[in-house]
Order: C-alpha cells, then sequence, then structure tokens
C-alpha cells in the first residue's frame, strides 16, 4: 500500500531550501511554511492509519462473512451417491439404492438433513458412527432425518 506521508514529504523541500528559493520570505514565513507542511505530513499519516483501519474492520468482516455462509445449509436434489460437504438438505429422488456419505471432517454442530422419496438411501458416517452404528438406512419411502455432528463426541447424532 502507498505511504501517502511519505509521498506528501517526498514534494516538500527543507528549511534551508525553503529559505534559498524565498530569499525575501522572514524567517517566520519559512517557519509558518514548515509548520504547515508538518500538518499536512501529519494529516496524510493520519489518513494512512485510518485507510489501514478500515482494510483490516473489511477483512474481519469478510472472515465473519465467509464463517456465516458456511453455516448455512445447501439444497441438494439426488439420483445418485454423494458425499456432504458442509450443512446441506438432501431430497433422495433415486430409483436405485444409493448412498449419502457424510462429510469426512464435519465442522462441530455441523448439520445434514436426508430426505428418501423412492428407493432406498443408505447414510454412511464416514469412519464416524451415526446413532453409534457405521451407517443408517431410510428404508420407508418418504422419511427423513436429521443429523447433527458433535466434535466432543466425534460422532453424528441422529436428531
Amino acid at each position: 500500500m502507498a505511504n501517502t506521508a511519505q509521498d506528501f514529504e517526498a514534494y516538500f523541500i527543507t528549511h534551508r531550501e525553503v529559505k534559498q528559493a524565498n530569499p525575501t520570505w522572514s524567517d517566520r514565513m519559512v517557519d509558518d511554511y514548515i509548520s504547515i507542511k508538518t500538518n499536512i505530513v501529519y494529516l496524510a499519516d493520519q489518513g494512512d492509519r485510518n485507510l489501514e483501519d478500515i482494510l483490516l474492520r473489511l477483512d474481519s468482516a469478510e472472515a465473519r462473512l465467509d464463517a456465516l455462509e458456511a453455516l448455512l445449509p445447501i439444497s441438494v436434489y439426488l439420483t445418485a451417491n454423494h458425499t456432504t460437504t458442509k450443512n446441506e438438505i438432501i431430497t433422495c429422488e433415486n430409483s436405485v439404492a444409493i448412498t449419502v456419505t457424510l462429510n469426512a471432517a464435519p465442522l462441530d454442530q455441523e448439520m445434514v438433513q436426508v430426505k428418501r422419496n423412492n428407493s432406498k438411501v443408505i447414510i454412511s458416517g464416514n469412519g464416524k458412527t451415526v446413532d453409534g452404528s457405521a451407517t443408517v438406512t431410510l428404508s420407508k419411502q418418504y422419511v427423513g432425518l436429521t443429523l447433527i455432528y458433535s466434535q466432543e463426541a466425534d460422532s453424528w447424532g441422529i436428531r
């Protein structure tokens, strides 16, 4: 990022150069000129600091928005096997049995909802248990489950 204070500093000349360039100026006028120069440089520096503060706040806000977006579920309609990647609401429209494999590295309180509309759906914990089992099967039509991952238990729970 450009440093505005340093840029302004480069445009101004020293007391001696001011006096040489303006021999008719009194020392008081040169001092006033230097004072004005100092104030401009100070204000430019404050502007740089304010800009840096604004950019830090924007980065922080962007990070918070990304974190919130990660919590929002996405809706997925399936006709084939699928592996979840974050919070998902899944509707299975499959004509043959399929497997929904849960995220292998879920975040704490990650939520997946799975609803079966047609053929059998197997939900795999992908190395983690789902209410104590490696898999859960939705064998009845129009049945659904809500699964929430607990980091403390390192497992998916049915709610």
